[in-house]
């Protein structure tokens, strides 16, 4: 069907510290990220979920179409687990190009009786083994001071990402769902009781 790839250069891709979603899912499968071709709109937001669309032609066969959008629906639904995955970098609006450790993705797919390309059975590694236990504390209240400083930088972040912190609800609804990519749970009514407080704030430190 498609063209015949050239080996991976497992050294290159097994040095990152963490590679992107849509990256690993080709990589479980024995394709190489770099050798597959995109569409001329392969970064458009969209069903996608920021991942390029690639073509078909880059596929072996299609098995290995259908085997790439499965395994990647699959890991995008379950990256959240704290338990196999440890938290990447986040892209806003982009699920399937969050960061993700080769590693943890291998150890993840094995355990759930998918085949992995030796080069990454052999590096798999579950977070769960390696974490560290936290001491528990008591958390101090914040200042007001701290309180005004952490809303006013969720006020830039919201403007850097074009959220509108005046629209409460859909806002709050956003920062829900990326804030379960990273498998924190905060209630969405908590959320909107934060970002209420913004305008006020922003209007007299403007003034």
């Amino acid at each position: 069907m498609g063209r015949e790839q050239k080996p991976i250069d497992w050294q290159y891709w097994t040095g990152f510290r963490e590679v992107e979603l849509w990256q690993a899912v080709l990589l479980s499968l024995g394709l190489d990220p770099d050798q597959m071709e995109h569409s001329k709109d392969s970064w458009m937001f969209g069903s996608s979920g920021g991942a390029p669309f690639l073509k078909d032609i880059g596929f072996p066969d299609r098995a290995s179409i259908e085997g790439y959008r499965k395994r990647l629906a699959l890991l995008s639904n379950n990256r959240s687990d704290r338990n196999s995955f440890t938290a990447g970098t986040i892209r806003m609006g982009s699920p399937n190009r969050n960061g993700v450790k080769l590693g943890e993705v291998s150890a993840w797919l094995i355990g759930k009786n998918m085949s992995v390309p030796t080069e990454l059975a052999e590096i798999s590694q579950s977070p769960s083994s390696n974490r560290p236990q936290l001491e528990s504390r008591v958390d101090l209240p914040l200042n007001v001071r701290e309180r005004a400083s952490l809303l006013l930088i969720i006020a830039a972040l919201c403007n850097h990402s074009k959220l509108d912190f005046k629209k409460r609800s859909k806002t709050a609804g956003i920062i829900l769902r990326e804030l379960q990519q990273i498998g924190c749970e905060i209630g969405e009514s908590t959320i909107e009781g934060h970002l209420k407080k913004i305008p006020d704030l922003v209007e007299r430190r403007t003034k």
